[in-house]
């Protein structure tokens, strides 16, 4: 394969891995979820979720490679994908993280407070 073949692969697996960047901030949420209601075995869970998205990561490749007939996967082609996700990771996920933030601001001020009953208040003030 040529130079620009293989500069044309390079930019392709760095697509791939800045969508994969992308698929690591879908499964993020799954995470917190995980944790937040798993208390004793949340960290198998969350390992079964960390296989999962490795799993969705080497199909989404191999599907990529096989759909763009790309070649035989190379050692730059691994150097593309690490690369391409520490971008995304480095610059739209910021940018992602920021108007999630403000989503959530505007909806928890938006959204009315929810009266308690006796038992919640009592509840909440021995909480506090």
């Amino acid at each position: 394969m040529d130079t620009k073949g293989q500069i044309i692969v390079f930019l392709w697996y760095l697509a791939i891995g800045f969508v994969c960047g992308i698929l690591y901030d879908v499964f993020t949420p799954f995470r917190l979820l995980i944790r937040k209601k798993a208390k004793k075995n949340g960290a198998i869970a969350i390992g079964a979720l960390d296989v999962a998205f490795w799993i969705g990561v080497c199909v989404l490749t191999g599907a990529c490679a096989y759909a763009l007939h790309l070649p035989t996967v190379r050692e730059y082609a691994w150097l593309a994908l690490l690369i391409g996700g520490i971008i995304y990771l480095k610059s739209l996920r910021r940018i992602v993280a920021f108007l999630q933030n403000l989503c959530y601001n505007t909806c928890k001020r938006i959204r009315p407070k929810q009266k308690l009953g006796r038992n919640a208040q009592k509840k909440a003030e021995r909480e506090v």
